[in-house]
């Protein structure tokens, strides 16, 4: 007879895989380590990925990153760069790890990707006194607005098709942060942007720019799932399998629950 499985069983269940990680070699690890240690690039990307006024790293995905592997028995070890050069160090496996990532095939062809553990929704912001009196992306930009988006970036549907249309091609310039893109707004040289709604807000109070910021409706109401990233060249799929299973006792447990009511995210 099969009954459910329950939060002691799976808990065992995860504790069995990520043992025979440990017990395998999993990670990268030098002849002076005893622990394995993952690489994982970091951008400001706050209440994901962010320095406190201690200047330590913390955040949603740095919590749930280094719980992870300490339940792997491994280390994980912080890298400051661009989205942009964070994807082309994955590929060619300088960097192990990203959080906070879209799924796509071109991804997948460098990549292993861990089960999802949040979700992910963007808006379109513009500066207040821009045409925000519009129902949809084309007709907000159709307006001759111009909208910031960062380099390297998924933003989702409706964004991305239109951001590759070839007829909206001048209505979008492209940004290496959110930070800048904020900035350029505030400077008038843009009149609004695309991004994660909290990222958004959190960094737009930094740069000084909330009281003039105007949210619109349009947005990829449905989300986009987050996973990490693991590079096909630094990792193994065995690394992969004892990440889920870290996962999977984090959320089991409660503890994935716990993080995104601390940092009020999905």
């Amino acid at each position: 007879m099969h009954g459910k499985l329950t939060v002691a069983a799976f808990t065992k269940f995860c504790l069995i895989v990520m043992a025979c990680f440990i017990l395998f070699g999993g990670g990268k690890k030098s002849l002076a380590q005893s622990r394995c240690e993952f690489t994982l690039a970091w951008e400001n990307y706050p209440p994901f990925i962010y320095l406190d006024e201690q200047q330590h790293l913390t955040g949603f995905d740095v919590e749930v990153a280094e719980q992870a592997f300490t339940l792997m028995g491994c280390d994980a070890k912080w890298l400051e760069m661009p989205w942009a050069r964070a994807l082309v160090n994955m590929e060619n496996g300088h960097v192990m790890v990203l959080a906070s990532a879209n799924m796509t095939s071109e991804r997948k062809a460098f990549s292993h990707y861990s089960i999802p553990y949040r979700v992910s929704r963007q808006s379109l912001f513009l500066r207040e006194g821009s045409h925000h009196r519009c129902t949809s992306l084309t007709s907000c930009i159709g307006n001759e607005n111009v909208i910031g988006i960062q380099r390297s970036y998924l933003y989702g549907a409706p964004f991305d098709d239109v951001i590759h249309d070839n007829d909206f091609r001048s209505n979008f310039t492209v940004t290496t942060s959110m930070t800048q893109s904020l900035k350029q707004l505030h400077s008038g040289r843009i009149d609004g942007l695309i991004g994660n709604i909290p990222v958004v807000w959190y960094l737009a109070e930094q740069v000084g720019v909330s009281s003039v910021l105007y949210q619109t409706k349009i947005k990829n109401t449905a989300g986009s799932e987050q996973h990490f990233m693991f590079s096909k060249k630094a990792t193994r799929a065995l690394d992969v399998v004892a990440f889920n299973a870290a996962l999977k006792s984090l959320q089991v447990n409660g503890v994935l629950d716990a993080l995104k009511r601390k940092y009020r995210v999905e």
